[in-house]
């Protein structure tokens, strides 16, 4: 069965229905379970969510499970167990423009062992029943040999029901990011020639969305009409292979961006623009509806709230905020902010209330127990309820899932409290921001 999209007048990737119940109860000395799911999908996603919410297994992080003692059956009486998506699309963006740890798996097929924790991965995404996945696709690969070793692991998340997406540019600048056209052309034909040959080469995996960044930088806007051009040609190579192409909308307004700049809104290029997806990209641990967020010069991130709502109008829309701050790759300070906990709960609750089609998470990998956030937001995607009462989501639910210590809970409350008031309310934040010298730099 097809899952029901939100009412559009414009076409939406179908995906399988993944909502599944379960009831069980005695029957002589058998404990008798029942599922009912309507896909393969849903079964899968039904059995997962039995071990996870209800057997107290832990799929927390992709390279460690815990597993509880069942040497007694745990349910002692009748039971019903259900659970349904907030999102037909859910799932991560690994940020392999960064050290972290699939970023040599994923874009190096010698790494020892690459292939193996790929898949491990794709076992967490399953288990905590996501079914979306990209990544940063750089330079650094080898065009002759990478896609055929991207086939591998491809193939092995369609066998567990996860589509494969991939995160690529036109022509940008920043941080080695894979470009679909390389020398400065100034005629379209040679860029056409460029882009065609780049795409036949890594259309060898069967990708099912191509998230493509066609500016410079993402303080840049560049020119509209030719982006238009050139983005109307990409697309319809893909949707010739049955690849869905989206974009993201950056944080940085129009007004403030830097170059040659149309301040003019978008408006449909072609009869395919329909087609072309839009990623509501917001930054840090600010949420869609805070009055203050004071990041890329902004007062809050209300205006990317106006665009959504906008957006969802016109074209598939998802939401594709922040699970952690990415301080590391900038200094030497090791951080690990409780806030995202709070933000990135609210705004998935706040998307679930607008039907918004697909929520994807931009994942700074998982040290410094930003394994945590993950898949606290992976649980959090999901509406469950045990014997027809609610299971009410809060910001600490996952870490008291995990840790049996009742001090340690009342101990990460209270860090969680304290973080929320003085590093996101009172802004110490700002004392805690490693600058980039390269964003400082002219272009």
């Amino acid at each position: 069965k097809i899952a029901d999209p939100t009412n559009t007048s414009y076409p939406i990737v179908p995906v399988m229905e993944r909502s599944y119940s379960w009831r069980g109860e005695y029957k002589g000395n058998q404990y008798i379970l029942n599922l009912e799911a309507n896909s393969y999908e849903g079964i899968s996603a039904g059995l997962y969510g039995l071990l996870q919410e209800v057997l107290n297994f832990n799929f927390y992080h992709p390279r460690a499970t815990q597993i509880p003692d069942l040497k007694i059956w745990p349910l002692v009486e009748s039971f019903s167990y259900a659970s349904q998506p907030r999102f037909n699309k859910m799932g991560f963006h690994l940020h392999t423009m960064h050290p972290i740890e699939l970023t040599e798996a994923l874009l190096d097929e010698n790494f020892p062992g690459g292939e193996q924790r790929i898949r491990e991965y794709i076992d967490w995404l399953a288990r905590n029943r996501q079914n979306y996945m990209e990544f940063n696709l750089l330079e650094t690969i080898n065009r002759k040999t990478w896609p055929a070793y991207a086939q591998k692991w491809v193939n092995y998340m369609k066998e567990r029901g996860v589509i494969a997406g991939l995160d690529l540019s036109l022509h940008m600048r920043q941080q080695s990011a894979f470009k679909l056209y390389r020398k400065p052309q100034k005629s379209f034909r040679t860029k056409e020639n460029q882009i065609k040959k780049r795409v036949k080469e890594l259309t060898v995996a069967d990708w099912k969305y191509w998230n493509v960044e066609f500016s410079e930088t993402e303080f840049s806007s560049g020119n509209a009409k030719k982006k238009a051009e050139i983005r109307a040609y990409v697309h319809g190579l893909l949707l010739d292979k049955g690849i869905h192409l989206t974009g993201r909308q950056h944080v940085v307004k129009p007004e403030t961006m830097v170059g040659k700049v149309s301040l003019e809104p978008e408006v449909f290029t072609d009869s395919l623009d329909i087609y072309r997806g839009n990623m509501i990209h917001t930054v840090m641990f600010y949420t869609l509806n805070d009055s203050v967020a004071p990041v890329y010069g902004n007062e809050n991130l209300q205006h990317m709230r106006a665009m959504m709502l906008k957006e969802m109008k016109q074209r598939e829309t998802w939401y594709y905020p922040e699970s952690a701050y990415w301080v590391t790759f900038d200094s030497s300070i090791p951080l690990f902010l409780t806030p995202y906990l709070n933000a990135r709960l609210e705004d998935i609750l706040y998307c679930d209330s607008l039907n918004i089609e697909g929520h994807l998470t931009f994942s700074s990998g998982w040290e410094w127990s930003y394994w945590l956030i993950d898949w606290s937001i992976a649980n959090w995607s999901w509406k469950s309820s045990i014997n027809e009462q609610a299971i009410e989501p809060y910001p600490e639910q996952y870490f008291d899932k995990v840790i049996p210590y009742e001090n340690s809970k009342i101990f990460f409350k209270e860090v969680n409290r304290l973080q929320n008031r003085l590093i996101k309310s009172e802004n110490l934040m700002q004392y805690l921001t490693a600058a980039t010298v390269t964003d400082e730099m002219p272009l």
